[in-house]
């Protein structure tokens, strides 16, 4: 759970029956670790993971901005968005922070907003035009859902908008790879829907 707005955006943790509201830290952008109870998120432009009681905060990148942390399914990689020059790329790397890789490049166009497959063979990600970390659209430009394989190959587009005022996030994956995602217009008469 987080609050805005996202400069100073503060995690909580609450209980499944709303219990328990507590502020774990400063941040945004929160994605929990399938094992050891590890949080990653972003803070200052950078990607940090924390326990679940917001102790033992570490800083897992430095470099130019950072954001969007989504692991994979046994905790040991970390996907993010990389922002460097007015560009945006997918990153993996170590949930120590080392190893850092690119798997899109300036060649890719601009991508963000990674997420594994319920597997962790498959990547999923936006994109289209850049935006940046307030999610400033172009509406003259489609985005677009595409999909890779773990290393960064075989990427190919899953799903395009019917029009340019359409803009898919929040996906997720099942077991059975079927995603779900929120597809949000940026217009008054386009609302969100799910699909």
């Amino acid at each position: 759970m987080e609050e805005n707005s996202l400069e100073n955006s503060k995690l909580y943790l609450i209980n499944a029956d709303g219990t328990g509201l507590t502020e774990i830290g400063l941040g945004f952008d929160p994605s929990w670790s399938p094992v050891e109870g590890k949080i990653a998120y972003t803070s200052n432009n950078q990607i940090y993971t924390m326990n679940s009681d917001g102790k033992e905060i570490t800083q897992l990148t430095t470099e130019n901005s950072n954001g969007n942390p989504a692991w994979n399914p046994d905790g040991t990689k970390i996907i993010y968005t990389y922002y460097e020059a007015e560009k945006t790329s997918i990153w993996i790397m170590n949930s120590n922070g080392t190893g850092k890789t690119p798997l899109t490049t300036s060649t890719d166009g601009e991508c963000s907003l990674p997420s594994f497959s319920y597997d962790g063979s498959k990547i999923i990600y936006v994109k289209g035009p850049r935006w940046n970390t307030f999610v400033e659209i172009l509406p003259t430009k489609l985005n677009e859902i595409w999909i890779m394989n773990s290393d960064g190959s075989n990427k190919h587009m899953i799903y395009a908008p019917v029009d340019s005022y359409q803009w898919p996030f929040q996906r997720a994956w099942n077991k059975n790879n079927e995603i779900l995602f929120l597809k949000s217009g940026i217009l008054e008469d386009k609302l969100p829907k799910l699909f």
